[in-house]
Formats: C-alpha cells, structure tokens, sequence
C-alpha cells in the first residue's frame, strides 16, 4: 500500500511530499536521485513537517530550494524517514544514523568495494529506501545478525503488540548514510592539506545533513520531553560526532541521550618520541592505515600512519565547524601529517556539555569482527596486535568510570542466535556469536536476550528511556 501526503511547510509554504510504500511517483516534489551539484556550504534552514502519526515509515526526498537541501558524496539528493505512533505516543524522538563504512580520498571513495576502508552507499534515494534496507550491498552475506531492515520494523524500531521495545511509543527519525564521513562533514572534498591525499571530489556533507534534518524534526516537534540520538558502526561514531552541533540547536530543558552501537570512541594512541616512536604509553587504534595501491603513501618502520589525519582534512570537520565540544583540541603525535580530533577527546568532553540531563551509552561485541577487517589497528612494540577487548576495556578506565553519566556494554555471549524467523535468509547457524556481532540494536527483540541488549536499555531507563 501507498500512503502519500502533501503538506505546505511553515516556514516558506513550500510543498514538501512525505511518501512510503513501494514506488516513486511522478507526484513527487524532487526527483528521487538528482544529480545536479550541490553547493558546498548549505545554510541551516527550518521547516516544518506534517509528520503523520499512523505507525507507517514516510519518506521525504530532498531538492534544491525550496526543500531541504540534503544531498550524497556523488552530489545527487537524498532524504529521510519518519514514523510516528499512531497512539500512545510519548512525544519522545528517536533519531538514527545509520551506518556504512566510511573513505578519506580518492582511492578509497572511488572505488568502494575493493579497498579497506570502504562505503556501501554512495547515493540514496527513495528507491532505497522503499528496498527496506540501509545498504545496498551483501552486508548480510558477512554473517552479521542485524542490519536487515525488512519493513524496518525491527530492533528498536518495533512496534509490535507485546515488545519489549523501550522506544516503541517514540517517534522514529530515519537518517540514511551515503556521505561516507560517519555524518560528521561539512565539506566538499576538492582541496587537500594533506601531500599525498587526493581529494575525492565526493560531497562529505553528513553533518550539514544531519543538522537540516534535525532542524526540520525539532520545528515539527518543537516541545519532545526527551531526544534520543543512536546510530550503528559509522553512525555509532557519527551519533557522538553530531550531538554537540544538535545539542545547541535544543533547548536546554529538553534532556538528550546519546548511543552509541558498535562504533566505540576508541583511544587514537599515545606513541613515544623518535626514536621509541613504536613503544606506546597507551594502547594505539586506528592508526595504521593499510597501504592501497596508487595511494602515494610509502610506509616503513618508524613511518607511522594514521587514518584519523586524512579524515579530517577531507571531512572538514575541524574546530571551525561548531561540532566539536569545548576542550577539544588538535592533536599531532609522531607520524601525523595533520591535526587529528580523537573519537575518545570527542566522547569525554561530550560527556561534560550537560552532565545534568544528557546522558551516553555504548554497546559493542567483545570480539566485533569488523575491526579486525575495515579498521586497521597499530601493534605496539611487542608486535602483538590490540584487538577490539582491549579497546573497549581501555574505554572503561579512562573515561567511563570517571563520568557518572556514561554507561558501556561489552557484549560476550559466544553462543549463536537462536533458531527465529529473523534469522532468515540465513539458518542462524550459520551466523556468528554474538560477540562478533557489529551492530545490536537492530537486532530482532526476541533475540535480544542472547546479546544483552534488553538488560542493557533497562540500564538505560535511567536516561530517560523508557515507553
């Protein structure tokens, strides 16, 4: 069935078109996948939405003026979804990044599927959306036991009589991911600071994006008692790069919560000075960027590299931005060839915005499989490679513990899914344990026990989650 609704917003009685179902039809306001450039700065625009309140997903496909300009790393327009509850709703928003991989220059964003980093969409439009999945590639085919989004009705987006879902009653905000930054850039990648790098020409506009859509919820839905932000793997780290630009769009009253699934602010590493430059003081991750063909990196011992410095020279996502929290501050070690903003510097200070109200959470598998795949992690002197635990344990002691307003979950279950119908088209036999899981919360409800995840969203009631 095909629902359409037409609608004039408040703030330029332009017409916006909210659709789900199946197809695109020639109703709509703006073409499903235009590829006309987008500029690169995009101003912070408001508009109003009839958000419908009917429990069904509705898309709104960005445009060029007068609609919301939200557009890919190909230039072409995407959009978003909404889903409200048709009854019993709490007034609550449930905003999510979803995930994709992520790429830094032209060798890993121009060819997608064959280097390490990676993304799996370039574009996204209405036809994706309506395809029922985040990602257009095999993703499922890894062994993953989440991601599957078939009538995105799973995980915390279930709405079914009887779940056990904490945000069953919010209204849902759908954020795909086709910028291939982890929804933290403001940039149109042609120039690079970088020698070496070359820009990919690809428009790394996640965080532009975010704050449109944003923007747009917080004029529909101006008064919500609580506001949720949680992404999973490239949104898990965009939820906490975004917060503190959207936190300075909500009002202070309002109390946010932060998750964080499968996308850890893991430490970048403190190495030692030439010539220990390879003993480090703590554990070093996603450091070592492995070598592409044509990249004109050349790497030896004692040549460090680091991914997190290409990032932010295409991402544009440096302090000029108004997306890093106060206290965050450059950082260069040894091997560097540019300023490096660490995912843990982000976290913590996020953590100190407004410890009263705003409140954080990760969740990640014990053994996530992804990290020993995309992400590449530096050995320490001793040759033996950090892995994922460690990451994750190094979380705890250094910023964890010591803010109240933090919780984390390490998932260890070895043991397989269970035998349920969300196992399908794969015999859940055949999927890997749960702590080699990347991604959780969308994850069918009924198997959520196995990972933990109910006990850890009823650790989050606390936050202010809760039906």
């Amino acid at each position: 069935m095909i629902r359409r609704y037409s609608m004039t917003t408040l703030a330029a009685a332009s017409l916006i078109t909210l659709a789900s179902g199946c197809g695109q039809s020639a109703g709509d306001s703006f073409g499903s996948d235009r590829r006309d450039p987008a500029p690169t700065d995009v101003a912070e625009t408001r508009q109003a939405l009839a958000i419908p309140s009917d429990g069904q997903w509705h898309w709104l496909q960005g445009g060029p003026s007068p609609g919301i300009p939200l557009m890919c790393m190909d230039g072409s327009w995407t959009g978003f979804a909404t889903n409200a509850p048709t009854t019993g709703g709490n007034g609550k928003i449930l905003v999510w990044f979803d995930g994709g991989g992520g790429c830094y220059d032209y060798t890993t964003c121009n060819n997608p599927q064959t280097e390490n980093p990676h993304v799996t969409n370039k574009s996204f439009s209405q036809s994706d959306f309506n395809a029922g999945q985040s990602s257009k590639g095999d993703i499922n085919a890894t062994g993953l036991f989440t991601w599957s989004k078939a009538s995105l009705n799973r995980g915390i987006f279930d709405r079914s009589p009887g779940t056990t879902n904490p945000f069953r009653n919010y209204t849902f905000v759908l954020v795909p991911y086709c910028t291939g930054d982890s929804h933290a850039g403001t940039k149109h990648d042609t120039t690079s600071n970088i020698v070496g790098r070359i820009p990919s020409g690809s428009y790394h506009v996640g965080a532009t994006n975010a704050k449109l859509v944003y923007s747009s919820v917080l004029s529909s839905l101006p008064r919500p008692p609580q506001v949720t932000l949680a992404g999973g793997s490239a949104g898990g780290f965009g939820a906490y790069f975004i917060y503190y630009a959207l936190r300075q769009m909500t009002p202070s009253s309002i109390p946010m919560t932060v998750i964080s699934d499968s996308g850890p602010p893991l430490w970048t590493g403190t190495p030692g000075a030439p010539p220990n430059q390879n003993i480090w003081q703590r554990q070093g991750y996603f450091l070592q960027e492995q070598t592409q063909p044509n990249d004109g990196f050349v790497y030896g011992p004692g040549q460090e590299s680091y991914t997190e410095d290409l990032a932010v020279d295409a991402y544009g996502s440096g302090p000029s931005t108004g997306l890093l929290p106060p206290g965050v501050t450059a950082y260069t070690p040894f091997g560097s060839r540019g300023p490096i903003y660490p995912t843990q510097s982000v976290f913590a200070k996020d953590l100190d915005v407004q410890p009263s109200t705003d409140k954080f959470g990760v969740i990640d598998g014990s053994d996530d499989w992804v990290y020993s795949w995309l992400i590449p992690m530096n050995s320490t002197a001793s040759g033996k490679l950090p892995n994922i635990l460690e990451g994750l344990n190094d979380l705890k002691t250094n910023v964890i513990t010591s803010h109240s307003n933090a919780r984390l979950w390490i998932v260890a279950s070895t043991s397989p899914p269970p035998s349920s119908p969300a196992c399908t088209p794969w015999p859940c036999s055949n999927l890997r344990p749960f702590n080699q899981h990347h991604g959780y919360l969308l994850d069918d409800v009924t198997v959520w026990s196995g990972s933990g995840v109910d006990t850890f969203l009823t650790s989050l009631q606390w936050m202010g989650i809760t039906p």
